[in-house]
């Protein structure tokens, strides 16, 4: 079967925000891609957009979160805060590109934390676009801290299992406060 044309399980897009908002307690599962490298054409098994306050805890996740314009709502202690959460896929599929966790565009105030990622490329990936605007995108307040990387791999070789890219598309990315440890 083309795998390539199988849908997001959850795709939040609007014009508004998604606020306050926890995911909890799911399988979240999308097929692995098959044939050709697929890198393209995303494994999202969820993709949000304008996050307020966003929880995401106890789920086991094969497929890709994708996350664009997280900030605080007034109420909320984090933009985004993921933790307790299994990432996976069955096994190592090396000759695609399987991915954990996409954060894109302005990312303010993100914890992840005490998570697994297990068999898959790319476990957290920065790709700060910022969709033709022009004014560039902020990634502050981030920490990504007690998390578990096992079997981690690429098309063709090894794979970091945290990386920023596409930096090249975007005007100006601003970094502050920024922490990475005991992973």
């Amino acid at each position: 079967a083309n795998m390539t044309t199988v849908g997001w399980p959850i795709k939040m897009s609007n014009s508004g925000y998604i606020r306050n908002t926890i995911l909890r307690n799911n399988t979240l599962y999308r097929a692995p891609f098959v044939g050709v490298n697929q890198q393209g054409n995303w494994n999202f098994v969820l993709e949000f957009w304008r996050v307020q306050g966003f929880e995401m805890y106890n789920n086991t996740v094969s497929g890709m979160a994708d996350f664009l314009y997280v900030s605080k709502s007034s109420t909320s202690l984090y933009g985004l805060h993921i933790y307790n959460n299994i990432f996976t896929r069955t096994v190592l599929n090396n000759s695609q590109y399987e991915g954990g966790i996409q954060l894109e565009t302005d990312e303010i105030d993100v914890l992840i934390e005490n998570n697994i990622f297990e068999n898959i490329a790319q476990p957290i990936v920065y790709s700060p676009h910022d969709y033709g605007s022009g004014v560039g995108n902020q990634v502050i307040r981030n920490t990504i801290r007690y998390n578990l990387f096992k079997n981690i791999g690429s098309i063709g070789g090894g794979a970091p299992a945290f990386s920023f890219q596409n930096a090249e598309v975007n005007p100006t990315t601003t970094v502050d406060n920024f922490n990475f440890y005991h992973n």
